[in-house]
């Protein structure tokens, strides 16, 4: 069990993958059979219902410093994730520990903000994405099986979004800037003319042969650069040279594409040629590559700042919660079933191996 894997990014990502598999959405305007066609299958979502026992306003299940954690507390706390992520297993003992520290961590931190207006905007940005998830049906059998309500989860992501706030707070400029300077790869899109010249072909069993040697493949890459030196159009020659199957029928264009799918070798032409520049062959494990750079994009920092400032408080929250909250947790009354305590030794034994 990771701590990352209850982050409110995880809890987002999670209900993207819910909407991308329900298409998006209804189209309540759309009627008949064309209304038929295009509405998606209500997603199959099912909400695991909260085991409270042990879990009463008179329990202490947690002290640290500064405070306690009560039964009810983290029962609430674990009704909300139950209902922004159905996947995570509310019952289990491990998990509970996990999200009680999570909530200890929360806790520490959400008095030191001065101002409450940006959590409560962005968790009202995340309440409407939720709502645009789930049916009314789905909502109240959550807020049943989970003992949880609206107002409540609203409560839990305004206390989420007050502790990243905290953690924002301690991002200067000059940090954000040096982080979006290690994203380039990232950020960066182009549009980008090539011609291969492969040593290699798939075959229709998937298998691979060779169609030429190495040095075939080297020479006949340099042959066609030379033509293109002395003015050749580079889309035609693309079109009746080229091995790649998919820039043969556009001329050998690839446009507008995040360079950092490319292998390496192509990705860093991509990067670095000029404009227009007609590039010497370069050398991937595909074969030799022609290449020309058409236009390149990197977005702005204006653009992606809100999400820098996020990884970066994301990143501040991890290491919080590796290397500061232990030392604040005094008692943490919940314990890990035994079962569950072998399968972390095993599992520990299996990474070491």
């Amino acid at each position: 069990m990771h701590f990352k894997r209850f982050t409110i990014l995880a809890l987002v990502v999670a209900l993207s993958l819910i909407v991308a598999a329900c298409g998006g959405g209804n189209d309540e305007e759309a009627s008949g059979d064309e209304q038929n066609a295009d509405l998606p299958m209500e997603p199959d979502i099912s909400f695991t219902e909260i085991d409270r026992t042990g879990l009463e306003a008179d329990t202490v299940v947690a002290t640290y410093e500064g405070g306690e954690i009560t039964g009810d507390q983290l029962a609430s706390y674990l009704g909300f994730h139950g209902f922004v992520n159905p996947s995570v297993q509310v019952n289990e003992a491990e998990s509970r520990q996990e999200l009680l520290k999570f909530l200890i961590l929360q806790e520490t931190v959400a008095d030191e903000v001065a101002s409450t207006e940006w959590a409560e905007q962005k968790a009202e940005e995340l309440w409407d994405e939720i709502n645009s998830v789930y049916t009314e049906d789905q909502t109240e059998e959550a807020y049943e099986k989970l003992h949880t309500s609206e107002e409540e989860i609203k409560d839990h992501l305004v206390g989420y979004y007050l502790m990243e706030s905290y953690f924002r707070e301690q991002i200067d400029e000059d940090e954000a800037l040096a982080f979006y300077e290690d994203i380039q790869e990232q950020i960066t899109t182009a549009s980008v003319r090539h011609i291969l010249v492969a040593t290699e072909e798939q075959q229709p069993d998937g298998s691979m042969e060779e169609i030429r040697t190495e040095e075939e493949a080297k020479q006949l890459a340099d042959e066609l650069y030379a033509d293109l030196q002395e003015g050749a159009d580079f889309a035609e020659l693309a079109a009746e040279h080229t091995d790649d199957p998919g820039s043969k029928d556009n001329g050998g264009l690839y446009e507008d594409v995040a360079v950092g799918q490319w292998v390496p070798e192509f990705k860093q032409a991509a990067l670095e040629q000029d404009i227009d520049e007609i590039g010497e062959p370069v050398k991937t494990d595909f074969g030799y590559h022609i290449i020309r750079v058409e236009d390149r994009t990197v977005t702005p920092f204006e653009e992606i700042e809100d999400n820098v400032y996020g990884q970066l408080a994301n990143d501040k929250i991890y290491d919080y919660y590796s290397n500061t909250l232990p030392d604040k947790i005094e008692e943490i009354n919940i314990q890990v079933e035994e079962a569950d305590a072998d399968d972390q030794s095993e599992d520990a034994q299996s990474e070491d191996e």
